[in-house]
């Protein structure tokens, strides 16, 4: 077994992996994606979500859904506990400085004001210890049937 690892770091180099019918990520054969890979792939996921933004927004809301739900399969199943482990995840068990709270705070008070607060125009409702959150201009519609204004809490 190990003459086959020491043969493998002998034939994937550079030059192996850079051919395009290479399925081998790295020098050597060693499995996993570079530190490169990652920041790489979430750069290019970033810039076409904010491309489909702006030109298919619905689009948009059901691809991350979609990552959402794939997300916590992934999660769910253990095998998100092998990248923890591995030191993908480098911030966790990591608490922000109280500066750096601060400076958060700071930031959001200024950019979480009146419309561009994400809650900006929601309500909550309650029906048989049921909370919902709606937009406001919906309030109307489920007042009338048995629901009522503000949040239930045990």
């Amino acid at each position: 077994m190990e003459r086959l690892k020491n043969r493998e770091k002998e034939i994937v180099n550079l030059n192996e992996i850079s051919k395009k019918d290479c399925m081998n990520l790295k020098i050597g054969g060693e499995g996993g994606f570079t530190e490169a890979q990652w920041k790489l792939g979430a750069k290019k996921m970033n810039e076409t979500l904010e491309r489909l933004k702006k030109t298919d927004p619905e689009w948009t809301l059901e691809y991350k859904k979609k990552l959402s739900i794939r997300s916590k399969k992934i999660y769910e199943s253990g095998k998100c506990e092998k990248w923890l482990i591995s030191g993908q995840n480098k911030w966790r068990g990591s608490n922000h400085t109280e500066e750096t709270k601060k400076k958060i705070g700071e930031k959001s008070s200024i950019n979480q004001k009146g419309e561009n607060n994400s809650q900006y125009g929601t309500k909550w409702i309650t029906k048989n210890k049921i909370n919902k959150k709606i937009k406001e201009e919906e309030l109307n519609i489920f007042i009338n049937d048995d629901w009522k204004l503000g949040r239930y809490y045990e």
